[in-house]
């Protein structure tokens, strides 16, 4: 591992709600009168968490140049997806819960004018790609998103985001070729993100334990598949780098050290001047360090 470090150190910035009170009211009380219940309806939040509005999806970079639009089927649903470029080596860039292809905008031209094909998707659940089935959970259902490969293409590279880094683990160690992974402010495993939604929708321990084990019944769905220091060691052969923002409200750092601590020979970045959990997407540092990594043979 090779630590490059960010100077400038600010205030850090506070960790926003992204549900509103009475969801955490109900969750609170579930937590302490009916916790299976609770972990019920968690599950479901889970696999289709509250949409952004429209006016947050839709912010772009100013001059960017719309994708072209692909549908693609894939169990469980129809997921939205975009690419640009026409190169021969195809980066994919995989957001975040409650998250949206598009937060990666801002990484499209600078990719797409080195000479990259570019896709970005809604996870199934998110944005515009269709719900979560019934019969499905969350997890299950982001098993499947290298399906999208079978329809678009091989990878050359994977840019994951938060929990985006969860399936790009699982595809990892199922067999997913990729020359380069790219993880910015990554959960390190699934135990810490269910953890961190279990906070942010009001519930505690007792529905985090309940849930944990909903998802661990998932088809398909080992939990230690979502884990990355357990199995970092096996992807010596993938050239690999991990940005964190020290100061990161949401996902903390440590987590992000776990994963490049365990993947040898993986380079971590962290960040020590303010930098928001999405704002990582945003930044113009972070963006020419991602290229510039990605470029480099």
């Amino acid at each position: 591992m090779t630590d490059l470090v960010t100077p400038a150190p600010r205030s850090p910035e506070k960790a926003p709600a992204y549900y509103p009170a009475p969801v955490r009211v109900v969750f609170g009380i579930a937590e302490r009168w009916a916790p299976a219940v609770g972990a019920r309806l968690a599950h479901s939040v889970a696999g289709n968490p509250p949409r952004p509005p429209e006016r947050v999806r839709a912010r772009r970079p100013e001059g960017f140049t719309p994708g072209r639009a692909v549908s693609v089927s894939v169990e469980g649903g129809r997921v939205a997806a975009w690419e640009w470029g026409a190169g021969d080596r195809t980066v994919y860039l995989t957001h975040g819960a409650l998250g949206w292809g598009h937060q990666f905008a801002w990484f499209v031209g600078p990719l797409a004018e080195r000479g990259f094909r570019v896709v970005t998707f809604d996870w199934l659940g998110h944005g515009e790609s269709a719900r979560v089935p019934r019969r499905m959970g969350g997890f299950e259902a982001a098993t499947k998103w290298t399906q999208l490969l079978d329809a678009l293409g091989p990878a050359y590279a994977v840019v994951a985001h938060s929990v985006g880094a969860l399936p790009t683990y699982h595809a990892l160690g199922h067999g997913l070729s990729v020359d380069k992974c790219v993880l910015l402010a990554p959960r390190a495993t699934i135990n810490t993100a269910v953890e961190g939604m279990t906070r942010q929708i009001g519930a505690g321990p007792k529905v985090l334990a309940r849930l944990l084990s909903a998802i661990g019944k998932e088809r398909n769905v080992s939990l230690g598949d979502f884990d990355g220091p357990a199995q970092a060691h096996e992807w010596i052969d993938i050239d690999a780098l991990i940005v964190h923002g020290r100061h990161d409200a949401e996902v903390p750092v440590h987590e992000g050290v776990a994963v490049a601590h365990a993947w040898h020979g993986s380079h971590l970045s962290i960040i020590e001047r303010e930098l928001g959990h999405r704002s990582i997407l945003r930044d113009p540092e972070v963006i020419a360090s991602v290229v510039e990594f990605l470029e480099d043979d």
